[in-house]
């Protein structure tokens, strides 16, 4: 049988729990529908998904934290710990090609001076906005490499 390829992308806390709901129902469809696809000697064996499915999840803490929630080889964190949010801040006010763009939404550091990063945006979506700009760089060689990976796939 074959299957298209999909890149499936959960951006923040809810975003990967979805994806984790999506792998689950993916993971049960091709469990109820495996005398389509699978040899009788094969069906107590676990379910695989696909290799040309993938999943990225994209947040702020160093490892998932959500339930249910990808692998961690399918997870991408931007921040380390120990990293708040007026570092971000500083690095993105110091980059003058984006200055202008961010001056209208970029969230004060005073604000969020104690925020712990490494536990996540808190909710903010201005937060979240300018850490994956931050980590932008690290997303596209993330996404990039996946890409690659399905290319090669037959």
């Amino acid at each position: 049988m074959s299957y298209s390829k999909f890149l499936f992308i959960g951006l923040g806390g809810s975003g990967g729990a979805t994806l984790g709901h999506i792998q689950n129902s993916l993971k049960d469809w091709l469990k109820e529908n495996q005398e389509k696809w699978r040899p009788e000697a094969e069906w107590d064996d676990p379910i695989e998904l696909p290799q040309g499915w993938q999943f990225l999840h994209i947040d702020t803490p160093p490892s998932p934290d959500c339930t249910p929630s990808v692998s961690s080889d399918e997870y991408l964190g931007l921040i380390q710990p120990g990293v708040t949010y007026p570092h971000i801040a500083h690095a993105l006010r110091g980059n003058n090609i984006l200055h202008k763009d961010l001056a209208t939404w970029l969230v004060s550091p005073v604000d969020f001076a104690g925020q712990a990063l490494e536990k996540g945006a808190g909710q903010f979506r201005a937060i979240g906005k300018a850490l994956g700009l931050h980590g932008l760089q690290k997303i596209h060689e993330r996404i990039q490499k996946i890409h690659t990976k399905l290319t090669d796939i037959e």
